[in-house]
C-alpha cells in the first residue's frame, strides 16, 4: 500500500524526491600503502575528483562509499571514479558499485 506523506515526511525519511543516491567502492592494492602513499591517494582522490565533481567521501585507501553535496552523484561521477582508481600504480582490482539509495539501500 502505498501512503500518501506530507513533503515535510518525505524530507524527513528522504524518500521520494529527497532521495539521496550514492555508490561505494573497493580497491585491491598489489601491496598495502605507506602512510605518505596513504596521503598522497587520499588527498589527490579528495582534490581530482570528490571536491571537483562537488561529492562527499566517507571511506579511506581501501574501501568507501560517496554520495553527492547537493546533487545525487550520476554515472558519469561513477566513471569518473572508476577511471581515476584504476589509473594508481599499484592498484590490482577496483570495484565501483551501482548507484543505490544511501540511507535505505543495502550497504
Amino acid at each position: 500500500m502505498n501512503k500518501r506523506r506530507s513533503r515535510r515526511l518525505r524530507k524527513k525519511l528522504r524518500i521520494a524526491e529527497f532521495q539521496q543516491l550514492g555508490f561505494d567502492y573497493s580497491i585491491v592494492w598489489s601491496q598495502l600503502p605507506t602512510v605518505s602513499q596513504q596521503d598522497r591517494f587520499i588527498n589527490g582522490f579528495l582534490e581530482e575528483i570528490i571536491v571537483a565533481r562537488d561529492l562527499l567521501l566517507g571511506g579511506g585507501c581501501t574501501e568507501g562509499a560517496i554520495v553527492g553535496a547537493v546533487q545525487n552523484p550520476t554515472e558519469l561521477d561513477r566513471d569518473a571514479v572508476l577511471s581515476w582508481l584504476r589509473a594508481i600504480p599499484g592498484v590490482v582490482k577496483v570495484h565501483v558499485g551501482p548507484l543505490v539509495d544511501a540511507w535505505h539501500g543495502d550497504y
